[in-house]
């Protein structure tokens, strides 16, 4: 019925070889529902790139992502669409209230909407962050670009500085970047200094899906300026660094490791509709050996990311791309940097073999543990059917974490044998699913098993 959170911890033995420090993850969650009344009003401005770059199936996909985007605005939000090119263009000078009459006009003016000109970045930014944005509400700017400052100013720096400078109602910034001709950096630099996070499109990727789910995940939003007082627990590399608004729907991590133990207070602190709120939990932080073993790898999954995140802000450097490697290899988590492989050929290695659907018989019945896990877009569930019957109708469904159905990913008469399937991270209408833990369950002749996992985005 209200705000949520839970912590889980775990502390190494000398077999898992990832030291001796304990890691904790903090899971906080919304309500099941959210009315009116409870979720926060937003003060939200969508700027879009209409430069020549955009012509074509790009435009008209960001048409799409406006319609979406306004059709989800809700009663009590103020919002405004700024357009640019070579020039910015505004559907109406300042932030307009969400009614009927304005929602249509702003239709109208998406509709009318053309690509023309070079990149304006700077003037865009520094006019989206000008609007009368209020301490009451959940400031947010969409930002979606598919090229690199053009006209205007044109240093990255410069241009954050000046973004910097103009916030001054804390805007969360969302960057989305189209292509392959955009500045990472810069956009990598806007969302990690304005509390949002970027997201890039590549060519394959429909705008209108990826844009319409973050405006899907942030329609509602339900806790601000978040912060977690760990009581007098020695935590120590915590990740992410600032913590996300708390939106219906969705989920907020934090991970992070501790070096001493005891029960302490955890303080979750934040407000709701510009009200402050806090909540208090007794938490039991053990120093023995135990816990849920996937805590690790998420905090080095955050840890990866957040290393990531500043060689595309700063470039690479020898330090940095060691980090991600020693990380990588210590809690095998795949990254741009490595990559794990077997050489069949060599008589001194492990064997390794991968058998999808093959004839060989297997013994037993067995559920895998998903790999990877935790997962970031897609992983792979494997299973066994043993020779005991001639077929067996084999069901695999995912559920959330509230026990609802997610999506049905197997559901067909299989032979015995080795089989895996993928799943996506997606529902069965093929939206995307946020970050959580997820159960799967599979069902085969008299035989039934379920297990945890868990989505990282």
């Amino acid at each position: 019925d209200t705000v949520d959170y839970n912590v889980l911890t775990y502390t190494p033995s000398p077999s898992d070889s990832i030291g001796t420090d304990s890691y904790y993850a903090i899971w906080i969650t919304p309500p099941d529902n959210v009315t009116g009344d409870e979720a926060i009003p937003k003060s939200i401005v969508f700027t879009a790139d209409v430069s020549s770059s955009m012509e074509g199936e790009r435009i008209s996909q960001v048409r799409e992502a406006l319609n979406d985007f306004l059709d989800l605005l809700n009663p009590g939000d103020r919002f405004n669409i700024i357009t640019f090119g070579t020039f910015v263009t505004k559907f109406k000078n300042d932030l307009v209230p969400a009614d009927e009459t304005n929602i249509t006009a702003a239709k109208a003016f998406v509709m009318q909407m053309y690509a023309l000109g070079m990149t304006n970045i700077s003037d865009a930014l520094t006019q989206s962050l000008a609007q009368s944005y209020k301490d009451s509400t959940s400031n947010d700017l969409i930002f979606l670009t598919d090229g690199l400052p053009t006209w205007g100013e044109t240093n990255s720096d410069s241009i954050l500085a000046s973004t910097n400078k103009a916030n001054k109602k804390d805007v969360r910034i969302f960057p989305f970047g189209v292509g392959d001709e955009v500045s990472k950096s810069l956009l990598t630099g806007l969302a990690a200094e304005n509390h949002g996070y970027a997201k890039f499109i590549t060519a394959d990727d429909s705008i209108a899906q990826v844009v319409g789910d973050h405006f899907m995940r942030i329609s509602k939003p339900v806790l601000t300026d978040i912060s977690v007082n760990m009581g007098g627990l020695q935590s120590v590399d915590q990740y992410p660094k600032t913590l996300n608004d708390l939106f219906w729907g969705s989920q907020v991590m934090q991970v992070g490791m501790y070096k001493n133990n005891g029960t302490f207070d955890v303080v979750l602190s934040g407000k709701m509709r510009s009200n402050p709120v806090s909540f208090r939990q007794t938490i039991n932080f053990t120093d023995t050996a135990g816990g849920h073993r996937f805590v690790p790898r998420l905090w080095a999954k955050a840890k990866i990311d957040y290393i990531l995140d500043q060689i595309a802000m700063y470039g690479e450097s020898q330090e940095l791309i060691d980090q991600i490697v020693e990380l990588s290899l210590r809690y095998q988590i795949l990254t741009p940097y490595t990559a794990f492989y077997v050489d069949p050929t060599d008589p001194t290695g492990p064997t390794t073999v991968v058998d999808e659907e093959s004839n060989s018989k297997p013994e037993d019945f067995v559920l895998d543990q998903n790999y990877p896990n935790p997962f970031n877009p897609e992983t792979v569930i494997g299973y066994n059917l043993p020779n005991t019957q001639l077929s067996y109708r084999v069901v695999i469904k995912i559920y959330n974490a509230l026990g609802e159905l997610v999506a049905v990913i197997v559901d067909e008469e299989k032979a015995p044998g080795h089989y895996s399937v993928l799943w996506n991270g997606r529902d069965g209408s093929g939206n995307i699913m946020p970050s959580g833990i997820y159960i799967y369950s599979i069902s085969a002749g008299p035989y039934t098993q379920i297990k945890k996992m868990v989505l990282l985005r």
